[in-house]
């Protein structure tokens, strides 16, 4: 938990996006996407010997999250079809995942209360045209203190008023980021004319706009680069379980079916620093049962809680140079532990990723992407790993 620490030190002196986040004045908002991704439209992995494979991965995900002070809820559906050549041979593959999380919050005192349920539901097969058709299943619950908000409509609102050249109070940008979360809103009730009624009342929360400001807020609005990932704030402890359903076979004789249980802790703290998102982040887990393999839904947790115990640790910061151009770094800590009569270091993993992505108009991300891991396991020496790639984002709806 150390990074956590650390973190929430260097993000304690905060400024208005985190005090516009505090005490439940959270932006409520509500989004809906359909998007097609290239999620690795060209990709090179390899290692130190050189590059070993070419990947393509293209998906239709569509997504809906909504916000509000008492409750956030998310669903997502993903069908992808992935494409992978090696030196000596090929492969191509095909799948669908679905996807629920449900967090409740309630205030008790100063402090916040939170639980939730999570589910998630895959099948694939190799593009989806050979049997067997593989499924496996995942549902979970988790409950702690605290709250990381996704405060992506703060982000907006302070950008809009940087770009006004106007200061902003925790309260001011609460109140246009309320009022950018309304927007789907102007959209059901007035059809065509949505953006006239929308702008002539952010116009006057916001003071007056001219035409040409006008302008350059939309600017702001429309930028699919608040429209993806997450802009966070926050902290967070707690505990969850997810309970996972794997190795189930569709159309073929001898169907099986395989769970397993998995425990973990966590901690999340979030915020700026500066000019940059910053987010760090640490859990403990292990597996209570361990009897199935989940390739779509995969729960956190590795190997046997009476034999081993996986922690992982690790920040990333996010910066936005403008309102079209973001780029974000991370690093990742993964150390196993042997239990027993040989307890110890059993093994370790570490990642670095670099990502910078550009906004083309509103509707397109043009992104590069590249990794660079490190594994070792006990007595058997360390390899390392890299990835690079770029990646095409399009925004249907």
């Amino acid at each position: 938990m150390w990074i956590v620490v650390l973190i929430s030190t260097a993000l304690a002196g905060g400024n208005a996006i985190d005090a516009a986040a505090k005490d439940f004045q959270v932006p409520s908002f509500t989004a809906r996407q359909v998007v097609f991704t290239g999620q690795d439209l060209f990709a090179l992995e390899g290692d130190q010997e050189g590059a070993q494979s070419m990947n393509v991965n293209l998906a239709l995900n569509w997504t809906y999250l909504a916000q509000t002070p008492e409750e956030t809820v998310s669903f997502s559906n993903e069908l992808s079809t992935a494409y992978s050549a090696t030196p000596t041979a090929s492969t191509q593959s095909g799948s669908e995942v679905i996807g629920l999380d449900y967090t409740r919050y309630r205030s008790n005192g100063e402090q916040t209360v939170f639980y939730g349920v999570s589910g998630a539901l895959g099948a694939g097969s190799a593009a989806f045209s050979e049997e067997p058709v593989n499924m496996d299943m995942r549902v979970g619950a988790q409950a702690g203190l605290g709250r990381v908000v996704d405060a992506r409509t703060l982000v907006q609102a302070a950008q809009i008023f940087k770009v006004l050249g106007r200061k902003a109070s925790a309260a001011r940008l609460s109140a246009i980021a309320e009022l950018i979360g309304q927007r789907v809103s102007y959209i059901n009730e007035h059809r065509y004319e949505a953006d006239v009624y929308f702008f002539r009342d952010l116009g006057k929360a916001l003071g007056g706009l001219s035409a040409k400001q006008a302008f350059r807020v939309q600017q702001v609005l429309d930028s699919p680069l608040y429209n993806i990932g997450s802009r966070q704030t926050g902290s967070e402890v707690g505990a969850a379980v997810d309970i996972g359903y794997g190795d189930m076979m569709i159309d073929v004789e001898g169907e099986s079916l395989g769970r397993s249980t998995y425990a973990r802790v966590f901690a999340t703290t979030a915020g700026m620093v500066g000019k940059a998102n910053v987010v760090g982040y640490a859990n403990v887990g292990c597996a209570l049962i361990e009897e199935a393999t989940q390739v779509y839904t995969a729960s956190v947790g590795s190997g046997s809680c009476d034999t081993l115990i996986t922690a992982h640790a690790g920040a990333r910061a996010s910066l936005d140079h403008s309102a079209t151009w973001n780029t974000s770094a991370g690093f990742d800590f993964s150390p196993t532990v042997l239990r027993g009569e040989e307890s110890g270091l059993y093994s370790i993993n570490t990642d670095f990723v670099v990502e910078s992505r550009l906004a083309v108009g509103s509707r397109v991300l043009w992104g590069a992407y590249y990794s660079n891991g490190y594994s070792e396991t006990m007595n058997q020496g360390g390899a390392r790993a890299w990835s690079l790639s770029t990646d095409l984002t399009v925004f249907l709806l």
